[in-house]
């Protein structure tokens, strides 16, 4: 069975007054689109601003990497700071400038430091007197280090 319309097209006074609609609205010069005007063309969208110009890529990518480097290089070094070798073993220069050349001898050693005796012919001061060391007392040298000890007199001789 066939479905009646809902609406009779045929009707006179309905297309009478659907005309007399479309020509009030186009009178009155309406832009936007109505749903009693299906027929009429919608009007050209505005256009969209410009947007802004971007510059070159390479400063961001530069800044970026920069960046980058600086988060995983600070890390590593001071990581690679706090894994320095075994702690070197130090030892005071005792102090023995007037003591004579045996005293002297065994505090070096003592310390845990190496003498090296070198001679002055010409001191004033009595033969075996220590006249100075290097490094000075006080000073921190490496355990097992050398310190020179200058020793007034004249060098042994070897018999």
């Amino acid at each position: 069975m066939p479905k009646k319309p809902t609406h009779n097209l045929s009707d006179a006074d309905t297309i009478q007054r659907l005309a007399e609609q479309l020509e009030h609205i186009h009178q009155q010069g309406d832009d936007q689109p109505s749903p009693s005007a299906p027929g009429r063309p919608r009007p050209k969208p505005a256009p969209r601003p410009m947007k802004k110009a971007k510059g070159p890529a390479w400063p961001k990518i530069l800044l970026i990497s920069v960046g980058v480097l600086v988060l995983i290089g600070v890390p590593l070094a001071f990581w690679l700071a706090s894994r320095r070798g075994p702690a070197v073993a130090m030892a005071t220069v005792p102090h023995v400038v007037g003591a004579t050349l045996e005293k002297a001898r065994a505090s070096v050693n003592n310390a845990g430091l190496r003498p090296l005796i070198s001679y002055d012919e010409k001191s004033p001061k009595p033969q075996g007197t220590v006249l100075a060391t290097h490094p000075p007392a006080g000073t921190r040298a490496n355990r097992g280090g050398d310190v020179k000890v200058t020793v007034a007199g004249a060098a042994p001789t070897a018999t």
